[in-house]
């Protein structure tokens, strides 16, 4: 029986449910401070970098734009993958880089403001906190855009900051995680949407949506069909829903998750956004007249929803991890 429980215990399997537990709990309640974030300095070499290599020709800025994220995030990931293989003590390792690479909080909190000054009739402050969260131009956003806008951010946030990062590192480990956070923040850093990196981050753009797109597809489906199952088992089964579930192909519109949104939040979304003073023009999707536009209560709601589906989905992977053992 001990022999049994000492196996168990030491388990490959185990070790990973310690591992995400503890680093999900980490990251809820106990934030790093931007001050002392190795992904904000991070960041801060993305950015010295591409004022220094980036150029004004398109093909040389494509190619200056892999080889310079390339070297910033391949050194990185070598070095830790060496630390780790040689480490007595792998289990903390893997705690403090993945509490390091699911920060989120950050985000929630900074639209949760916004959200507040909205409720609290401070439309232009609730902007300027916005602003912080997102790329798009939030000067002439209407309540109803904020709102919008904090919706969108945060799922897709939610998505790209601790789901995909999860998923990499149940799939091929720490490293794997490791640099997919590099490679996506490299990525929001020299976004294609930003005329000064339209050609410069084309690179790190398709690589980080090609890494995201498995992670992506079940994170859409398990959303809707936490938040509403009944129409999840109606959508299926109609050509819209699969029509849309292949944009997520198309890096560069895709549509599916604000599809999948509007069915979760019973709203509307969609519509145009302005991005370096260029206004991009989205299909909205469900029928006014039976849906609502999005305010500060769904934003609350999709809160609350993140938090169901983040227990869910640890519910969920310590299942499958433990029947493995």
């Amino acid at each position: 029986m001990d022999t049994n429980f000492e196996y168990w215990i030491q388990s490959n399997q185990v070790h990973l449910i310690l591992v995400i537990w503890i680093s999900f709990i980490l990251e809820k309640f106990w934030r790093i401070s931007a001050t002392a974030n190795p992904l904000v300095f991070y960041r801060i070499l993305c950015t010295r970098l591409a004022n220094k290599v980036s150029s004004d020709i398109p093909n040389q800025a494509r190619l200056s734009g892999f080889l310079g994220g390339s070297l910033l995030a391949a050194p990185i990931c070598i070095i830790f993958y060496l630390v780790h293989e040689f480490a007595g003590y792998q289990t903390l390792l893997d705690i403090l880089l993945l509490w390091m690479l699911l920060q989120f909080s950050a985000e929630l909190k900074s639209v949760e403001k916004s959200v507040d000054a909205l409720s609290n009739d401070k439309p232009k402050l609730a902007k300027e906190l916005l602003k912080n969260t997102v790329i798009r131009e939030t000067s002439s956003l209407s309540p109803l855009g904020v709102s919008k806008t904090a919706i969108e951010c945060l799922y897709l946030k939610y998505h790209h900051q601790q789901i995909a990062v999860l998923f990499w590192y149940l799939v091929l480990g720490p490293t794997a995680a490791l640099a997919y956070r590099l490679i996506y923040e490299t990525q929001q850093v020299w976004n294609i949407k930003l005329s000064q990196y339209t050609d410069f981050g084309m690179a790190p753009f398709f690589i980080t949506k090609i890494l995201q797109l498995p992670s992506n597809y079940l994170f859409n489906n398990t959303f809707l069909l936490l938040t509403n199952p009944i129409q999840f088992s109606g959508l299926i089964f109609t050509k819209n829903y699969w029509a849309l579930s292949l944009t997520l192909f198309n890096f560069t519109q895709n549509y599916f998750y604000l599809f999948v949104l509007g069915h979760s939040l019973n709203i509307n979304t969609g519509g145009p956004c302005i991005y370096n003073n260029n206004k991009v023009r989205r299909p909205r999707f469900l029928e006014p007249q039976t849906k609502m536009e999005p305010d500060v209560k769904n934003v609350s709601q999709l809160i609350t929803i993140i938090n169901n589906h983040r227990v869910a989905m640890l519910i969920v992977a310590t299942l499958i991890l433990a029947w493995q053992v």
